[in-house]
């Protein structure tokens, strides 16, 4: 991590961190290298709202300091894995099918 970063910021690139993150639950993997649907949504939300709130920041636009490096420390209890991912109308309609 330590090497990325660092040829990031010689390139002027912005860099997203992950060092400040508890680890996602085991139930968001299939195997230590894959995640199951839930972990891969989970992972996508918070990852879209921190490049989104980076953006919105300016963060990502100071080629001087390009880490971007938020922390978390408990991962949200998810609505979606008693849904299988899938929305409300749309679980709805997979328990008729079933």
């Amino acid at each position: 991590m330590t090497k990325a970063r660092n040829d990031s910021h010689e390139r002027g690139i912005p860099f997203l961190s992950t060092e400040g993150l508890v680890p996602l639950p085991p139930t968001a993997y299939v195997d230590q290298a894959h995640m199951q649907i839930s972990g891969s949504i989970q992972f996508s939300t918070w990852l879209g709202r921190q490049i989104g709130e980076a953006v919105s920041t300016g963060a990502l636009s100071n080629v001087n300091s390009p880490v971007w490096s938020p922390i978390l420390t408990r991962w949200p209890d998810p609505k979606y894995l008693s849904t299988l991912g899938l929305t409300d109308n749309s679980y709805a309609e997979y328990l008729k099918y079933i």
